[in-house]
């Protein structure tokens, strides 16, 4: 590696990792949507809307997996960022669940707050392989 030139591999991942922590916080502000406009604070679902943020998930979640889909092909010789690749991927699958599963996630209770913070340590599972 050349000091300060930044691997091609190295941004894709960058820009995927910005945009899955956006993700998150945009459902956990649909997730908490009602307990913030009790609080009288203003998240960007409140802003937006359910609806245009919804929308807005739905954009993010899929140019995040058509940008790790591309460069999970364009890279596919490099066998360490394919495997670190395919652990994002997995990593925004959990998101679009979180996403599209809401109303059930809210029914059963589940702590949607361990599975959406959590998979941000999923990354050290690429050092299990």
């Amino acid at each position: 590696l050349n000091a300060g030139i930044v691997p091609l591999e190295l941004k894709f991942l960058l820009v995927e990792l910005g945009m899955m922590a956006w993700i998150n916080l945009l459902i956990f502000g649909l997730f908490e949507m009602e307990e913030d406009k009790q609080d009288g604070l203003r998240s960007t679902p409140i802003i937006l809307g359910e609806e245009k943020t919804g929308k807005l998930i739905r954009l993010l979640l899929f140019s995040c997996f058509a940008l790790g889909s591309v460069a999970l092909v364009s890279f596919y010789e490099n066998s360490s960022f394919v495997k670190l690749q395919i652990v994002f991927l997995f990593m925004m699958g959990i998101l679009g669940t979180l996403f599209f599963r809401k109303e059930s996630i809210i029914q059963d209770g589940l702590n949607y707050r361990y599975f959406g913070d959590g998979i941000f340590f999923m990354p050290v599972a690429y050092f299990w392989f």
